[in-house]
Parts: structure tokens; C-alpha cells; sequence
């Protein structure tokens, strides 16, 4: 087999109306093998972007703070459905839980393990109790008609909703960050994808312009000191943001 040809390009579901491809090289692929991929994804009136050969990509890898803090917090006392309303509030057209419930808990829960496993079980992607807890009693969200906040409730939002927003979106960053540390993304690539992969209202650098520098990395500090023993290192901050 001539490997120099092989590339992937992963498409988003359902392809026909998702715009984002993830093109992947190996080490070994050809420089117009890439290319070719690349113009016959934007032939097809896709957006590229950027994207290394590594566990999770760009998009899913990113997106695993989006669940992983709203876990955190959930094991931490706080609801599911007011964790949501505020990241609703923040513009988010699905908060966490509701984005679990609707790709289904198994999915989600698989997707975690894999990446997981990939990354020598580093605590910034744990597996928490709650979304095993789900999948083993088989309430997998809309497909199983209960999840974490499925049925749906209406719930105001929470007084501290900066607050939630602020812990998830300087996770998501500093996943970004430490993807980015890595090579062979960018952080315009990494913002674009997470606006069309998962129609966030922006991406994680952008995130900067609410968050700041000085922010970010006191709120890292913050959620590490008081992390409990099996997140411990979770928060450590990324080489570049």
C-alpha cells in the first residue's frame, strides 16, 4: 500500500448539513495527498481547518471541558438544569447536560473512556461517577426519554452565572491551550471548529476577550487548590494562551 497517499478527513454528523471537516495526516502522508483531500472537502462546500493526528482531534477533544467542568460541578452539589441555564444565558444554544442528553449519555460516556485511555488517564479527562451512574441505568437522555435534564424543565438562572460560565469556558481554554502547545493547529482553526462543530457562540480564545489572561490562570489556580484528590492536576495551566 503507498501510505504516503493515506489521509483521513472527518466529516461531522449529518455531514450533509454540518460544514466543519478535520483533515488528519499521518507522518507519513504526502504533502498533495493532504491538499487533494483538503480542495475536494472545500469543493464541497466545507470549511477546513487545521488538525493534527491526535486523540479527539480538534473538536472533541476541545469539547470535553464543556461536559467534564458541568460534571465536576454536578459532583460537587450543583444541578444539572441550572448549570445549563447558565451557560444558556451566556449564549450557548444547548448547556452541557442538554448536549449529553442529545448525542446520548453512552456516546458521550464512550467517547470520554476513549480519550481518556489515549491520554494515560490524565484527570483532565476523568471519568465521573454520574455520567457511568446514567448509562448504567440506561437513562441515555432523548433517546431513552430520560437523561440528565431530560424531560426538559424551565429553570431561572442562577445568581452565580458568570461564575459557572467563567469555570467551563477557562477549561475549555486551557484544553485549547494545551492542544495547541502541541502543534499543528491554530488558534483561529481551533475557534472556527468549535463554532461549527458543536454552534458554540464562539471559541475558546475568543473566550479571552471576557475572561482575560491574568483571569484565566487565577481562576486554573483557584479551581486546582480546590480540587479534591482524583482531579488533582486537572487545572494545571497550559504552556500558551
Amino acid at each position: 500500500m503507498r501510505g504516503e497517499r493515506v489521509v483521513g478527513l472527518h466529516f461531522f454528523n449529518p455531514a450533509t448539513a454540518m460544514n466543519l471537516v478535520e483533515p488528519v495526516a499521518h507522518p507519513g502522508s504526502a504533502t498533495d495527498a493532504l491538499a487533494l483531500a483538503r480542495s475536494l472537502a472545500e469543493g464541497a462546500g466545507k470549511t477546513v481547518i487545521d488538525c493534527a493526528d491526535r486523540p479527539g482531534f480538534v473538536v472533541n477533544r476541545c469539547a470535553r471541558p464543556y461536559y467534564g467542568e458541568a460534571l465536576a460541578m454536578l459532583e460537587g452539589g450543583r444541578g444539572a438544569d441550572e448549570i445549563d441555564a447558565a451557560m444558556m444565558a451566556a449564549g450557548y444554544r444547548l448547556g452541557p447536560f442538554a448536549l449529553i442528553d442529545l448525542v446520548g449519555a453512552d456516546i458521550n460516556l464512550a467517547a470520554t473512556r476513549s480519550l481518556s485511555a489515549a491520554m494515560g488517564g490524565h484527570p483532565r479527562y476523568h471519568v465521573f461517577a454520574a455520567l457511568r451512574d446514567k448509562v448504567g441505568q440506561g437513562d441515555l437522555g432523548c433517546k431513552s426519554g430520560r437523561g440528565f435534564v431530560t424531560p426538559s424543565a424551565v429553570v431561572p438562572t442562577p445568581a452565580d452565572a458568570a461564575t459557572i460560565r467563567r469555570r467551563i469556558e477557562c477549561a475549555m481554554l486551557n484544553e485549547a491551550a494545551w492542544l495547541l502547545s502541541e502543534g499543528g493547529v491554530t488558534r483561529q482553526g481551533i475557534d472556527t471548529a468549535m463554532q461549527l462543530g458543536l454552534n458554540f457562540p464562539h471559541g475558546p480564545f475568543a473566550a479571552l476577550e471576557h475572561n482575560g489572561h491574568d483571569g484565566v490562570r487565577a481562576t486554573l489556580a483557584e479551581l486546582e487548590q480546590a480540587a479534591p484528590a482524583h482531579l488533582k492536576g486537572r487545572y494545571l495551566p497550559a504552556p500558551v494562551h
